[in-house]
């Protein structure tokens, strides 16, 4: 925290009725303060809106004019008690979030009403003053509001500058300021304006008639809709709170019968719950026919029936309206079928849901397997005009005239209507249908497998691969595919779809998935590329996929995967070995070990440890010996995998390694010597061992047997699944561990944070993080932090970064408390306090003393 920042402090800590002394004592310092982008203390502001100082005053107007919450509460109070030299600025502020519109409204009603308690005062008119800003402008943003200014020549010029496009409420409201602030004379002036409203003119002749006008509560309602046209485009979007109070529909529609609503406020009304079809119909039309993006009502079904609805299909943007509205319940499904027209334009925009999956079952019923009504269907085709229901019944009608067997392409919409159909109607229809549709069917729709298996025999095997590539991603298609067991297909599975963990693993494995089928698959090179990831940034983006492959057994994979990462753990490393012996025999295992060029690895030492090669040779030598033994005896040492003596070994120390005892002494000697060291090993189980987890109820256990090092409880504190036996602790060894100058003693015992903070300073990266934890996790308490954390400023910044919530009252009493007693109402004793602080070695208590030592 810089030493403004500190000064902010020092504002909210001191009395209220202080503040202004400190003001005029840390004026510079307090204007460099409001320069800065953090927001003034409260308590700062109110003195400062009091003092009428014009030089820090156009500075917070400055720091308020940028975005941020509080910063129109802020501007507000300024608008109503600015001197005319910030007026001008205050005025002409535009807010960026639609939510910020209504207070540019109030901000500048403000300012008027500012004006109008001291109209002479000539800083209103002089230059750079608001007059003169706004006989300027042609906004009308800013000149809507300044109908009502107590200036009658800005009065005069904004409403020459906006008519005939200002509102009848606004003219007698323009009227109105100028009668008041002008005179009658200066009204007269009005009459001759062109684009006044004929009764408007005459009472700016006759006064007696002004004042008998009188606003109703909604006109200030359809006054505000009435400007929501294409140049008010920069307008909310939703009514001002306001507004909104007033809303009656009956009183908005009967203003849109009298003169049509302009679109920006019909889509406004949009927005508001109840809004009646009439207005929502009104607002469709001039939107183009296109759903706003915020709607709080449903679409009437009026805007899908009639010949509207034919007339305005435009395949660019009538989908959305039909589409979303079945999405969001707008209109039944049942009903569409039913009533909507055309049939083929319907179909190609209803979702893809089972709700309207079950509706088109329906809908195809009548037809059954009748080979003659699905042709009369496909012949009616896409010029019928009627709804879905009439395009079915007149299919079923027109069937018995029809001959022949010959079809042709149906497309998309014929086809998703088969899919619907029952299974025995699917199987009876196939023989007919042309390839494209076949291949559509599969690859698009949901079918039953025994479908698919027609459609395959019909397209051929061939076929597979592109359907591979083309098929919408569903389980059903994927699950299919990869139930063929052919290698190709399965790589273009591999490369363009997002497998399942478990299917991932099997296919990098060969695992076969016909029933019966029991030889390994191999695999193809597609997969091979994929799992090296040419196309990704990064080894540390490649390392998920190497890892899923370590167990795959194919000698390419093995390679890439000892090339490109690591493998730490020696149940990773295990797997490895084993997947290989398994897919390809003890030789290639061998081989392996003998190697020490892998694709991406530049050293020429073998990545696999020293322990493991011992291993492994060990259960090599254990297989040569039974495989003498074998051959003495006649026997065939390929019989299978249980006769063979050294998997047996590598899958018993695999085991080990991934029991949780395995587990937990793999953590223990990870975990031993530093945090960086224990995350490592943490991060590396997790990653290499996915998904078994960490063996947490065996962490418990071995801790309470033998204290777990403090490094390795630290890291555990990280894991969000840490258990509450271990949390408390392990938190508590986190922090000790993130603090520089800390050394462990191991497994304990440890000391107390509290007692850390008394006798050593507070030095972390992160000592904000650090102190947050700790109280929150009550380790430390506030009060803890206020009296012994050094450097000062540690703790200073950390209490004046707390939310204003109870928690943290007791603290900033004592905080308090503590300035009194020791600055008390000296302002030099806070101005030394304020420059002491950022470097201040020792507790904020002892700055405290300091500084008023140092001023006594």
């Amino acid at each position: 925290m810089s030493e403004l920042g500190f000064l902010s402090a020092a504002y909210r800590l001191a009395e209220p009725s202080f503040v202004p002394t400190l003001v005029a004592r840390l004026r510079e310092d307090t204007g460099a303060l409001l320069a800065g982008e953090a927001e003034p203390p409260r308590r700062l502001v109110r003195a400062l809106l009091d003092s009428g100082d014009h030089d820090l005053l156009e500075r917070l107007t400055r720091w308020a004019r940028g975005f941020g919450s509080g910063r129109a509460g802020i501007l507000l109070g300024l608008a109503r008690r600015c001197d005319p030299g910030l007026a001008a600025t205050l005025y002409s502020m535009i807010m960026p979030y639609a939510s910020l519109n209504e207070a540019v409204d109030d901000i500048r009603a403000a300012v008027l009403l500012n004006a109008a308690d001291r109209p002479d005062d000539p800083g209103w008119r002089e230059p750079g003053g608001l007059v003169p800003a706004l006989l300027a402008t042609r906004d009308p943003d800013l000149l809507i509001p300044a109908l009502r200014a107590p200036f009658p020549e800005v009065v005069r010029h904004a409403l020459r500058t906006l008519l005939p496009g200002v509102d009848r409420l606004d003219q007698y409201a323009a009227c109105r300021a100028v009668l008041a602030h002008g005179g009658a004379e200066r009204l007269a002036e009005l009459a001759t304006l062109p684009g006044l409203r004929p009764d408007v003119a005459r009472a700016a002749t006759d006064p007696h008639r002004l004042t008998a006008h009188h606003e109703q509560p909604t006109d200030r309602l359809i006054a505000l809709l009435r400007r929501q046209s294409d140049w008010r485009s920069t307008r909310p979007r939703t009514l001002p709170r306001r507004e909104a109070a007033l809303l009656g529909w009956d009183a908005v529609l009967a203003a849109h019968r009298e003169e049509p609503l302009p679109g920006g406020a019909l889509r406004m009304l949009w927005t508001h719950d109840g809004c009646p079809a009439e207005l929502i119909l009104a607002g469709y039309e001039l939107a183009g026919r296109q759903v706003p993006p915020v709607m709080a009502n449903a679409l009437p079904w009026e805007v899908l029936t009639g010949e509207r609805w034919r007339d305005a299909y435009d395949p660019t943007k009538a989908p959305s309206v039909l589409t979303e509205g079945v999405l969001k319940g707008w209109f039944p499904v049942e009903r569409v079928l039913a009533e909507v027209g055309s049939a083929h334009s319907v179909l190609g925009m209803l979702p893809h849901t089972p709700a309207v999956q079950d509706a088109l079952a329906s809908l195809v019923t009548p037809l059954g397997a009748d080979a003659r009504a699905w042709r009369a269907l496909l012949q009616l085709g896409p010029t019928f005009l009627g709804s879905c229901a009439e395009w079915v019944a007149t299919a079923v009608e027109l069937a018995p005239s029809q001959r022949g067997s010959v079809w042709w392409r149906g497309g998309d919409t014929f086809v998703r209507l088969l899919a619907a159909a029952p299974t025995e109607v699917q199987h009876a229809l196939l023989p007919l249908l042309h390839h494209n549709d076949l291949y559509r069917l599969f690859c698009v729709h949901e079918i039953a497998d025994e479908t698919r298996d027609r459609v395959v025999a019909m397209l051929s095997e061939d076929a597979l691969p592109g359907s591979a590539r083309d098929a919408v991603t569903s389980d059903s298609v994927r699950d299919y595919l990869f139930g063929r067991d052919l290698p190709e297909v399965n790589a273009i599975l591999f490369e363009r779809w997002q497998l399942p963990l478990t299917v991932h693993r099997a296919l990098l494995a060969g695992l076969p998935q016909r029933p019966g089928r029991t030889e390994r698959l191999p695999l193809d090179e597609g997969v091979v590329r994929a799992v090296g990831g040419s196309s990704t940034r990064s080894k540390a983006e490649r390392r998920p996929a190497l890892l899923r492959a370590v167990g795959c057994g194919d000698p390419r994979l093995v390679r890439l995967v000892l090339g490109q990462t690591p493998l730490h753990t020696p149940a990773a490393q295990l797997t490895l070995l084993i997947g290989l012996w398994e897919r390809h025999g003890p030789e290639e295992v061998r081989a392996l070990l003998a190697d020490t060029d892998f694709p991406g690895r530049t050293g020429k030492t073998h990545p696999l440890p020293a322990r493991l090669h011992k291993l492994a040779h060990t259960a090599l030598n254990a297989q040569d010996g039974q495989d003498a033994q074998d051959g003495a005896d006649g026997q065939d040492g390929a019989d299978g995998q249980e006769a063979q003596a050294g998997l047996r070994i590598l899958r018993q120390r695999l085991g080990e390694e991934l029991s949780p005892a395995g587990k937990v002494t793999f953590l223990r000697s990870y975990g031993a010597t530093s945090l960086q060291r224990a995350t490592s090993g943490v991060t590396r189980l997790l990653e290499e061992t996915e998904p078994e987890g960490l063996p947490w109820a065996e962490l418990a256990a071995a801790h309470r047997t033998r204290p777990l090092p403090e490094p390795l409880l630290a890291a555990l504190s990280r894991q969000d699944d840490c258990p509450p036996e271990l949390l408390g602790e392990a938190r508590a060894a986190w922090l000790r561990m993130c603090l520089s100058g800390y050394v462990s003693n191991g497994t304990g015992p440890h000391p107390g944070l509290l007692d850390l903070v008394r006798s050593h300073p507070l030095e972390t990266q992160d000592p904000i993080g650090w102190l947050a934890e700790a109280v929150e996790h009550r380790l430390l308490t506030a009060q803890d932090v206020l009296r012994e954390i050094r450097p000062a400023a540690h703790a200073a910044r950390f209490l004046l970064t707390r939310p204003p919530q109870r928690r943290w009252l007791p603290a900033h009493r004592e905080a308090r408390r503590l300035t009194a007693e020791h600055l008390g109402t000296h302002p030099e004793a806070w101005a030394m306090a304020v420059t002491l602080l950022p470097d201040f070695g020792g507790t904020v208590p002892e700055l405290l003393a300091t500084a008023a030592a140092v001023v006594a």
